[in-house]
């Protein structure tokens, strides 16, 4: 997933949870709603920090330089 693809749906989901919070559906007690949406809006932000945390360090692996060991150095 590329970093302007999760940006919108880390966007797009807070967004809905804001929305969910002033438009509760038909049926759903406002209380329980305004609870469900604040779930969805800080619950969002913990889920896109672990996967911003993993993509990071997979990028991390693949970027970094190499390590030479010292004895293979002084083989040469």
């Amino acid at each position: 997933m590329s970093f302007s693809a999760s940006s919108i749906f880390t966007i797009s989901g807070s967004h809905r949870s804001l929305y969910l919070n002033g438009h509760p559906p038909t049926g759903v007690p406002t209380a329980e709603a305004e609870i469900g949406s604040m779930l969805m809006y800080y619950g969002g932000d913990l889920v896109d920090a672990v996967l911003f945390f993993i993509l990071c360090m997979q990028w991390f692996k693949t970027a970094r330089p190499r390590m030479i060991s010292v004895a293979k150095v002084f083989q040469q």
